[in-house]
């Protein structure tokens, strides 16, 4: 019997096409050999049909896989095989069906759970996934199949977000495998998402040692850096991605979105547009898009993007936050809610989501629901210093001036703000305090030639409100100016100086700065 063992998960890497397609001619013409010689044996049958479905000859391996369970019905190996086949086709019901055949007749067929768990994690059917993973990893499979359970059990710990046992996964397969830049790079991934960038990026790069050619360890890597804010670097690896697979959709998507959070939004739509082109399928294309046109302040080509990414990928917790987002900048508060419940529903220990939510609920003046979502946040992640002060400003302009100048303090014992320091003041003198000395004590921490220092100074008696008026040479600087303007009006109880200029910061401010919330909400307070 001639027979070539190419099993049941064949690939050859790195094979060009016409080379690889001619071994696999001359692996069937040894096939057609066999089967002349010994007819009735399924096994040949089989053989034929994976060089069959290697080449993708579907059709063919079907043949082949039918007539070897026809022959014999009680062989798993018939079954596992043609599982494979409707899985290459995108029927991954019938191939389940058929990896269930093949696990009832053959309960310790390894192949059979390790590939019933590849199709499950498609079908983000983690749970089973990880059930078939675990039956296989107990049948002590061989080393290169041990390997690749281990990793892809861990990247479905990853999917659910455990990314703890994810990362046990990744150790055991590298363990098993030194030199398998797959779970390095899996690993990464489990890092990346814990925030621990620094493991991420060694892993990285020892995938990268260990295969250079591969544009998405590349890609992968750059978005690390885009996140540490090293955007240089960043590029660097998207240019080498794309230096390596001129068809990679996530590395020109990644380039785009460097670009566009350094502004350069020309270049950030080139890269951005041909992500969608290359992927027209992938949410995250669309996802990095929508946000270019959300720092460009395209708001409702913002929404038409992010609407395609949640239509392709209902589950992603982010498209949901930035079109939030975006709604909450165009005043629509309500529709803002809407995406942030979604977030929470996906990712209930989403801080950013509760802090989200909580500052849309402060734009709405329900303050006690705001109140709540910012304490739910603080609990996740107590030291967001965004999150003291969202809870500072609702205690503010509920009148509750001490617990405001509590939530301030926190605020600024997590980071140096020029603007909790003045929220910080602003609570104490409402509250009865005398905060002066504290906020001189304060500003000390500050740059004296950085914007909002002449705020302070018009607090501390340093300069006047014209003064501070022609140093707000930028229009965002001319907004807060009316506003704490108006602040240091109410503090020496001219109302009527104070309503004018809370009335300008209302009317130039843009709406999703806090200090136009706060304009409305001290407006109100006045009953104006």
């Amino acid at each position: 019997m001639l027979v070539y063992d190419l099993g049941t998960e064949f690939s050859v890497r790195g094979l060009p096409s016409d080379l690889l397609g001619r071994m696999l001619d001359r692996v069937i013409q040894g096939y057609d050999q066999a089967i002349r010689l010994d007819p009735k044996n399924p096994i040949g049958y089989v053989s034929r049909g994976i060089a069959f479905n290697s080449k993708g000859e579907i059709d063919r391996a079907f043949a082949e896989f039918n007539e070897a369970i026809r022959l014999d019905p009680k062989n798993a190996v018939g079954y596992v095989s043609r599982g494979a086949a409707y899985n290459s086709k995108g029927d991954r019901d019938r191939a389940i069906q058929d990896y269930d055949k093949a696990i009832e007749l053959d309960p310790k067929n390894i192949f059979a759970y390790v590939a019933r768990g590849d199709v499950h994690k498609s079908k983000k059917e983690y749970a089973r996934a990880i059930r078939d993973y675990d039956q296989a990893i107990q049948l002590e499979p061989p080393t290169p199949i041990a390997v690749n359970t281990y990793v892809n059990r861990g990247s479905a710990y990853a999917s659910v977000r455990d990314h703890e046992r994810a990362i046990k996964d990744y150790d055991r397969a590298i363990e098993l495998d030194p030199k398998n830049a797959s779970a390095y790079r899996s690993r990464a991934d489990a890092y990346n998402s814990e925030d621990d960038r620094d493991r991420a990026i060694r892993d990285y790069d020892r995938a990268i040692e260990l295969d250079p050619k591969d544009a998405y360890t590349y890609a992968l890597r750059g978005v690390v850096y885009m996140n540490t804010g090293d955007r240089d670097l960043a590029i660097q690896d998207f240019d080498a991605a794309i230096q390596r697979d001129a068809k990679n959709a996530h590395a020109y998507s990644a380039r785009g979105l460097a670009y566009a959070t350094e502004g350069d939004y020309d270049r950030a739509m080139q890269d951005l547009d041909q992500g969608v082109q290359l992927d027209p399928t992938n949410a995250m294309p669309y996802q990095n898009r929508a946000f270019a046109y959300q720092r460009k302040g395209d708001h409702d080509q913002a929404i038409q993007d992010y609407d395609k990414a949640i239509q392709l990928d209902p589950n992603n917790v982010l498209s949901y936050l930035n079109r939030g987002d975006v709604y909450a900048s165009k005043g629509d508060h309500d529709r803002a809610i809407q995406d942030y419940d979604q977030a929470i529903e996906l990712d209930p220990k989403s801080a950013v989501a509760y802090l989200n939510r909580g500052d849309a609920y402060e734009s709405k003046g329900d303050y006690g629901r705001a109140i709540q979502d910012y304490d739910q946040a603080i609990q996740l992640n107590p030291m967001n210093a965004d999150t003291h002060n969202g809870r500072g400003r609702a205690y503010f302009y509920q009148g509750n001036f001490k617990a405001a100048a509590a939530a301030f303090s926190r605020a600024n014992e997590l980071a140096d703000n020029g603007y909790s320091i003045i929220w910080r003041y602003l609570a104490r003198e409402r509250g009865g305090d005398n905060g002066a000395a504290e906020l001189e004590a304060n500003a000390a921490r500050l740059k004296r030639e950085e914007w909002p220092y002449p705020l302070i100074e018009l607090y501390l008696a340093a300069r006047s409100p014209a003064e501070v008026l022609s140093l707000a040479g930028k229009p965002e600087e001319r907004c807060e100016a009316q506003f704490y303007i108006g602040e240091w009006h109410l503090l020496r109880g001219n109302r009527a100086a104070a309503a004018t200029h809370l009335q300008a910061a209302a009317d130039v401010c843009p709406k999703d700065f806090l200090e136009y919330k706060a304009a409305l909400a001290e407006l109100r307070r006045l009953n104006l």
